[in-house]
């Protein structure tokens, strides 16, 4: 579609006989078929989840290990009040929890 817009200034008198005008059009035209190229490119990296490194790099070196750090803090937590239970329903109740945390993993 692109290609057929550009063909008709390309064909006005005034881009086919000065110079400058000629190379300003073939400039554009290298630009467009390099920009059309870099949106294809970026279309599929934001689409494709392995193709996308450094969108993946950052939570993965900075998120990860957050939640590693928030699930063990959790966890040790929910242990703790686990010992000093009283009853056999708060029990329960943090043995579901704990088995929530890791589910959410």
């Amino acid at each position: 579609m692109t290609k057929q817009r550009l063909s008709r200034p390309r064909a006005l008198p005034v881009v086919q006989t000065d110079s400058e005008s000629n190379v300003l059009m073939e400039k554009l035209t290298a630009d467009l078929a390099e920009f059309r190229s870099r949106g294809d490119h970026l279309l599929d990296t934001i689409t494709g989840f392995e193709k996308n490194p450094p969108g993946i790099a950052h939570p993965d070196e900075n998120l990860s290990p957050l939640s590693r750090i928030i699930s063990q803090l959790a966890s040790q937590m929910i242990m703790s009040e686990l010992e000093e239970a009283e009853d056999e329903i708060q029990k329960e109740l943090l043995i579901k929890v704990a088995e929530l945390c890791y589910t959410l993993e």
